[in-house]
Order: structure tokens, then sequence, then C-alpha cells
């Protein structure tokens, strides 16, 4: 037997008893390592082993290890280096990991009051069905008013504009003219209130009939035969139809902001002239 061989078998042996007196692996890799005067650096150039790797193990740091496979082939490199006894250093390693992880979960579950098994600890968190209609109901409110704001759609405005049929008829059931007193915004008030806008009247006979369908949302002042002068607020996509005897006079608030057509035939959009735009019909 050659001196290294035996010293070789009396390391192994010392080892074995130094594991039995509540020393570490990882400690005891680390003493083995000084002993033989290596630095950390030098065991990882001469085992392949990274630095990160070799600081774990002796500091005990079994989270930054990898797997228990990978972890007992590392240990058995290293023992090797160190003229060690590599499996009974691996499974002692794995061993005292395994009694971390142990103690870690219990202290873990003893927060909670009470133990978690694998299992119960993989199912998911359950949620009350009040919760979750909830939590759609408040998604769906989310998404579609982000909608009208990115599209500038306003569903009050397309609701009216739907129920002018229904004017319509309430019109030809009820005595009188719907539209004779209109509630609207007045040019010389500041209240705003909601208005019943005229519709076509097909019973009476008019000279004029203006369609006016608007491209983007803008304010008019109309004067209808002469009398009074109103305020109305439009957005884009409403359509709109005034009947007069005589007169219509619209002053719009930006250009080219509506189509036009008087007695179904297309009408030009009024030029700016001294800084207004507006429409006469018939043309003064």
């Amino acid at each position: 037997m050659t001196t290294t061989e035996s010293k070789s078998k009396s390391r192994r042996k010392k080892t074995n008893e130094e594991l039995h007196e509540n020393v570490t692996t990882g400690n005891l890799l680390q003493r083995l390592r000084i002993e033989n005067g290596l630095n950390v650096e030098e065991v990882a150039e001469k085992t392949k082993i990274s630095l990160a790797n070799i600081r774990a193990i002796e500091d005990n740091d079994y989270d930054l290890l990898p797997a228990d496979t990978f972890v007992r082939g590392l240990i058995n490199i290293y023992a090797d280096l160190l003229q060690a006894d590599g499996p009974s250093l691996a499974q002692q390693f794995l061993k005292e990991r395994k009694n971390y992880r142990s103690s870690v979960k219990k202290v873990r579950a003893g927060k909670t009051g009470r133990i978690l098994s694998p299992k119960r600890m993989a199912e998911p968190s359950h949620l009350s069905s009040a919760t979750v209609a909830s939590s759609i109901l408040f998604l769906i409110i989310v998404l579609f008013v982000s909608f009208c704001f990115y599209t500038s759609w306003n569903p009050l405005g397309f609701l009216f504009n739907k129920n002018a049929g229904f004017q319509s008829v309430m019109k030809s059931i009820l005595p009188g003219d719907l539209s004779t007193n209109p509630k609207v915004i007045s040019s010389s008030k500041d209240t705003e209130l909601f208005s019943t806008r005229v519709q076509p009247d097909t019973h009476q006979k008019y000279i004029h009939t203006l369609s006016v369908d608007f491209h983007r949302d803008t304010s008019i002042n109309i004067t209808v035969d002469q009398g009074k002068a109103l305020t109305l607020h439009f957005i884009a996509g409403e359509k709109q139809v005034w009947q007069a005897k005589e007169s219509i006079q619209i002053i719009f608030n930006h250009p080219d902001s509506a189509s036009l057509r008087l007695n179904g035939s297309p009408l030009p959009f009024p030029q700016q002239k001294n800084d207004s735009l507006t429409l006469s019909i018939p043309p003064k």
C-alpha cells in the first residue's frame, strides 16, 4: 500500500468520524479545502464547479443549489479532489438538505396555524361566485367606458337618436305639434335643458325641408320661420331634419361639420364670411 493511498484512507476515516460530531458536510468540506491549501477559485478551476455552487455547499445554502441528483455529483467531485469519502459526504449532505426543508415547512405552516400537505398547497384558492361576478361586471364597465372614451362615442346620444321614430309616431297620435314649444338651450340663457328636437311633420305643407348629417360634435344656432333663436348641441353621427314654411337660418360653430340636403338635393356647406358660418334658406 502506497503512502498516498494510506493518507487517503486515513482522511476518509477521519471524515466519517467528523460527520458523527454534528459537523455539517459543507463545513467539513471547507475545512478540508483549507487543510489542502486551496482557495475557492482553485477548487472551481480544478473541478469545473461554479464558484456560486462551491460557496453554497460550504455555507449550507441549500436553496441556492440545483436538484439533488446534480448536488450528489457536485459533492462527489469536490470530495474526490480533497481525497475524502465522496458517496458518504453526498448522502450526508442530501440528508441535511432534507432536514432543512422539513424544518422550513414546519415554520411556515406554524405561521398559518396548520401544516399544509403538498396537495393542499397546490390547490388554487376558491373565490365566491359573487366576487367573480362582481369582478367580471367591473371589468365590463371599465372596457365599455374605455371604448366610449377612445372612440368619442356618446351612447346617450345614440339612444336618443334611435327614439326619433317613436317621437314621430307620438306626434301623429297626439293633437297639436310637439315642436311648438321645445325645451332647448336658449341663446340668451346659460342654463342647459334637454330638448325634444324638431322632427319632420308630414301632415303640414312646408316649402323647405333641410336634412343635416353631423360629422363632428358641434353646436348650432337655428331660427325657423322667424321664430325664437335656439342653440342646440349635436354629436358626430347624429342626423336632424328641420321644416319651414318661410325660412331657415343656421349658424355653425365649426366649418365642414355636417352634410346638408335641401328638399332632397345636396346643399354646399356655407363658407365663412365675417367670422361667421351662416346658412340662410332662402339665400339672402
